[in-house]
């Protein structure tokens, strides 16, 4: 077996992470904050792509089609969907480093 994590996605999403803190260790000085502007750069490098996990792809997606075939589960997953997108909106349109990233790529 095989777990991907992916140290950020979008910035959107990385946003949301560093306002959550970071759990286990309370976010108090410079030297116990994580989730800088910097992190972000230095780990979204769109240069390097892991495929290994694709072959689990179409497996994975019949089990996630019989789930949302739930319609509790699909109910909920549209719940949490609609959730997160509106925490993220703040996010989206936010200038500053999306913006100098966007210039980068």
């Amino acid at each position: 077996a095989q777990y991907n994590h992916y140290a950020v996605k979008t910035w959107d999403s990385f946003n949301l992470r560093r306002e959550r803190g970071r759990g286990a260790v309370a976010v108090t000085d410079a030297t116990t904050i994580r989730h800088t502007d910097a992190y972000f750069r230095d780990r979204n490098v769109p240069v390097l792509r892991e495929e290994s996990i694709a072959r689990y792809q179409p497996a994975v997606a019949a089990q996630i089609a019989r789930m949302l075939a739930v319609s509790a589960v699909a109910a909920a997953q549209a719940e949490c969907e609609r959730i997160y997108g509106a925490l993220c909106v703040p996010y989206r349109r936010m200038g500053g480093l999306k913006d100098e990233i966007a210039v980068q790529e």
